[in-house]
């Protein structure tokens, strides 16, 4: 992997499970002080790759609060810092705070409203916080929105005339 911050090259992390490791990292994300967040996706975890060089991670495998089956999306709030991830084999958002302790987990398995049917590939959130996660298992409700809390709030698209194609 490669970063570029202020036009400086630097390699960042090697194949493994090992510290500052990467297995299969499936998304990425900033927060406002230039710290990187990689979703490690078949090390079930998140690596945090410092603006000043050093590296950490949080998560571990697991079904419990706090653990991943494989990390997808994920997504920093810029006004809190808390970070957002889509744990795609337990059809569910984890949230934590700026200090990576477990806040709460938010979604289920279904394919009703708030419900993931699979394929949650992408992770976004928008300046008043609401969290974006793409559900394309599922073309009658490809993206869903949800507040910073967890609550569900709507659907994007969707099957029919005006839908947005799957998968997305």
């Amino acid at each position: 992997m490669e970063r570029t911050i202020g036009g400086a090259f630097s390699s960042i992390g090697s194949a493994g499970s090992g510290s500052g490791q990467l297995n299969n990292p499936k998304g990425i994300a900033f927060n406002s002080s230039g710290d990187l967040f990689i979703a490690d996706g078949s090390n079930a975890r998140v690596v945090v790759h410092k603006a000043d060089g050093s590296f950490t991670s949080f998560g571990s495998s697991g079904n419990g609060p706090g653990q991943f089956g494989n990390t997808w999306g994920i997504g920093v709030n810029s006004s809190s810092g808390n970070i957002y991830v889509v744990d795609r084999t337990h059809f569910r958002v984890e949230e934590f705070g700026s200090d990576y302790s477990f806040i709460r987990s938010f979604g289920t398995q279904g394919t009703g409203p708030g419900q993931f049917a699979g394929g949650m590939n992408g992770l976004a959130v928008n300046s008043s916080g609401n969290v974006f996660v793409t559900n394309a298992a599922n073309n009658s409700a490809p993206i869903l929105e949800f507040s910073g809390d967890g609550t569900y709030l709507t659907t994007i698209g969707g099957s029919g005339a005006g839908s947005v194609p799957g998968p997305v």
